[in-house]
């Protein structure tokens, strides 16, 4: 489906590598610094307070960078930690006298630039997250807050159709009993309004037509881990990049890193795996079971639900009776082990929908019913997986149990811990998912 006028929020991370400067003393020529973490604050502090008051504007400078004019110079505790990486090795400023004449910021440049790029994408949100303790406490000169806003008024002046917002985050807040911080909530208080501005316009469909990205590409494993727990809702995209740690220039040329965007759905589940490749028993014997239950039940039933029969047959309508309200087909595999002869055995089934809600019948519970019967001694422990098909053309193959099978495999799970639920991402059973209950 093309997905017209979608708004999305970039939620981007302030690292320290996010942040270079062009530094130039007398007549040389500028050459590319990194401003290192724990310069972040007073080199932020100086520049923002040019840019506020008025003395200096940044306009745009060669590729993605940007010309501070008049160039700025810094002071001693300013540039006392700049430095610049030739062939990996770092190396000192050593201008004693040094004048910022540009900016660059690489990361959140080609994060804003390849959603801009995403067709569909008709407006776009920025929230930069800076981090690190406000005042004199120890680690405070590394905090990005300054360089924050700084970065600010760089996307504002280079993408003046995108909406900038920015947040800090203070290190030393304590973090509540949920686990998220009240400066992540203030994150999510920004994708909440944004995305109350979609549901206005789009009502029900407001899905189709919104996105939540997330770049935290460098930073302490504990600031990453947090931004993850505090977007986690918003169920975002990721911006992959590339070498992020990278230095940013070729040839003397500042250039934008490589950018990959991961699908929620995509990264949020362990990719599909050729069913030939599956080494464990159970998961294995439910894949051969499924196929040999898919042959047989599309054998006897050649004719999916709400199809039309094929030419010179009539449709009858007790065909479709078991069906008649979703018109929807799922197959089941219920795996269970003799405890006698610890042989695997294989019981199938099929949902059925002849009326909703109380007449529908999900092919897992089914499985678990038809098991039951054929063996009333049956324990959760003997329950090793299930398996689970969609044969209906509109929807994708891998069709996980629904909130109620969940629930009743969970029970399953209570006993056997290592109960797997088995799905497919063809028709054909060629690639599979093997999981827990919950996925």
């Amino acid at each position: 489906m093309t997905q017209e006028s979608r708004t999305a929020v970039l939620v981007h991370n302030i690292g320290h590598h996010d942040a270079y400067a062009f530094l130039a003393e007398g007549d040389g020529g500028a050459v590319l610094h990194r401003v290192e973490g724990i310069g972040s604050k007073s080199f932020g502090k100086e520049i923002w307070s040019h840019l506020e008051s008025g003395s200096q504007v940044l306009e745009p400078g060669a590729g993605a960078a940007v010309r501070l004019e008049p160039a700025v110079g810094l002071s001693w505790a300013a540039h006392k930690v700049r430095a610049r990486f030739v062939d990996g090795q770092r190396h000192p400023c050593g201008l004693s006298k040094p004048r910022v004449t540009g900016l660059f910021f690489p990361l959140v440049d080609a994060a804003v630039e390849a959603l801009l790029g995403v067709p569909g994408h008709a407006a776009l949100h920025v929230v930069l997250v800076s981090s690190g303790p406000r005042g004199n406490s120890q680690g405070a000169g590394k905090s990005t807050e300054a360089i924050a806003r700084v970065m600010a008024r760089h996307l504002g002046e280079r993408f003046p159709a995108v909406e900038v917002h920015h947040v800090h985050r203070d290190r030393e807040q304590p973090f509540s009993a949920d686990g998220t911080a009240d400066d992540l909530r203030k994150v999510d208080a920004h994708i909440r309004a944004v995305r109350r501005g979609v549901v206005a316009v789009h009502g029900e469909g407001w899905r189709d037509h919104f996105s939540v990205y997330l770049s935290a590409n460098t930073g302490t494993v504990s600031i990453i881990s947090a931004m993850l727990e505090g977007v986690r809702p918003h169920r975002p995209s990721l911006v992959h990049i590339r070498d992020a740690y990278r230095w940013p220039e070729r040839d003397g040329v500042p250039v934008l890193p490589e950018v990959r965007l991961l699908d929620h759905d995509h990264y949020a589940q362990r990719p599909a795996r050729p069913a030939k490749h599956v080494d464990d028993e159970v998961a294995q014997f439910a894949v051969e079971q499924m196929r040999a239950w898919m042959k047989e039940y599309t054998r006897q039933r050649p004719v999916r639900a709400g199809e039309r029969p094929p030419a010179g047959k009539e449709r009858n309508a007790e065909d479709a009776f078991w069906f008649r309200k979703g018109q929807k087909e799922v197959l089941a595999v219920l795996v269970v082990r003799d405890r006698e002869t610890g042989a695997l055995q294989a019981h199938r089934a099929v949902n059925l929908e002849v009326s909703l809600p109380t007449g529908t019948l999900c092919a897992e519970r089914n499985a678990i019913g038809t098991a039951f019967a054929a063996r009333p001694t049956l324990r959760r422990g003997d329950i090793e997986a299930v398996a689970v098909l969609s044969l209906d053309k509109g929807l994708k193959p891998r069709l996980g149990p629904c909130g109620a099978c969940t629930e009743w495999l969970r029970k399953v799970a209570e006993i056997n811990p290592d109960f797997r639920v088995v799905t497919f991402n063809d028709l054909e059973c060629t690639q599979v998912f093997v999981d827990p209950v919950d996925g």
